[in-house]
């Protein structure tokens, strides 16, 4: 039987369909599309360990289901500092550009509480001990405006 090639996307799919989603390996389908990336908006109902641990579980709830969401204490944004340093290195080779420490800056992601409604980026995984879906995060933004969370609902929908 020949492979059919396909062709992954990122999607926008309410929680009850992510953990209805046909899996076929590491991938899914629904709708039509293959993914194993996901863009979720949901609320936080509950945040269990710690920054010591492996990773941080928030489960999240969309109005239509909950899933358990998985964030690596170090995710952060690292961003390139305005400063004007002359410990600052850069050739022309990118293989060998080197920035002083004090050049970069780094941002944890921001500690976030139950009731928080976030968009949240990552991968659905599915580990067979316990085969129960799990979003683990990659990204991850605090949803501030009515009207962002309305726009998303209008996309899924």
């Amino acid at each position: 039987m020949a492979r059919k090639d396909i062709r992954l996307e990122l999607v926008k799919l309410p929680i009850i369909e992510l953990l209805s989603a046909e899996q076929h390996g590491k991938i899914f389908s629904q709708r039509g599309k293959y993914f194993v990336e996901v863009l979720v908006c949901a609320t936080i109902t509950e945040a269990s360990g710690s920054k010591l641990d492996t990773f941080i579980k928030y489960t999240i709830d969309d109005g239509t289901s909950c899933m358990d969401c998985f964030v690596p204490p170090g995710l952060t944004n690292v961003t390139k500092t305005a400063k004007n340093n002359s410990n600052m290195t850069q050739s022309t080779d990118s293989n060998d550009t080197k920035f002083a420490s004090s050049q970069l800056e780094h941002k944890p992601a921001p500690n976030f509480q139950l009731g928080d409604t976030l968009f949240v980026w990552g991968k659905l995984r599915v580990f067979p001990n316990d085969n129960i879906r799990k979003l683990f995060a990659t990204k991850i933004q605090k949803c501030y405006k009515l009207e962002e969370r309305i726009n998303y609902w209008e996309q899924v929908l």
